[in-house]
């Protein structure tokens, strides 16, 4: 009889753990929707650094990214880039991976990025499978880039 209550103790013990587990992905899993859906829409790129080089104006003035779902596409006038994202809300900074569409997902530009109000700061690896970013600098020989954008209104 002990025998008994002590395994339906460790039984009710395993199926509590993986509930509380499940319910910790599935918290994850919410944050991490709600995160995407307040990047949806489109940006205005305001600055860019690319290894301690700064973007012309010029070029500024063409790029926009559209956010939709997990698609980040970024127009630079007539061309177009299309990038799948994961991001990880919980993590600190918050980080976000990169892929191309239709690329071995493997192949991914590890980053980390900052959304504030209407505001987007990204800084990623310059290299697909470059080191992650600790911070939002893209200084010469970092082999990062920094990019901000502002939402563009409606």
């Amino acid at each position: 009889m002990r025998a008994h209550i002590v395994s339906v103790l460790a039984v009710g013990s395993v199926v509590i753990a993986f509930g509380l587990v499940t319910a910790g992905e599935d918290k994850k899993g919410d944050a991490v929707k709600m995160e995407m859906k307040q990047l949806e829409g489109v940006w205005v790129l305001q600055s860019l650094e690319n290894d301690g080089k700064p973007l012309s104006e010029e070029l500024i003035k063409q790029i926009r990214l559209t956010i939709k779902g997990d698609r980040y596409t970024v127009d630079i006038g007539d061309r177009k880039v299309e990038l799948t994202y994961k991001l990880d809300p919980s993590k600190k900074p918050k980080t976000i991976d990169f892929s191309l569409v239709g690329d071995d997902e493997k192949k991914t530009t590890p980053g980390i990025y900052e959304l504030a109000t209407d505001t987007l700061k990204m800084c990623r690896a310059s290299e697909v499978g470059g080191k992650r970013p600790a911070e939002f600098s893209a200084a010469e020989g970092s082999g990062r880039i920094l990019a901000v954008y502002k939402r563009e209104k409606k």
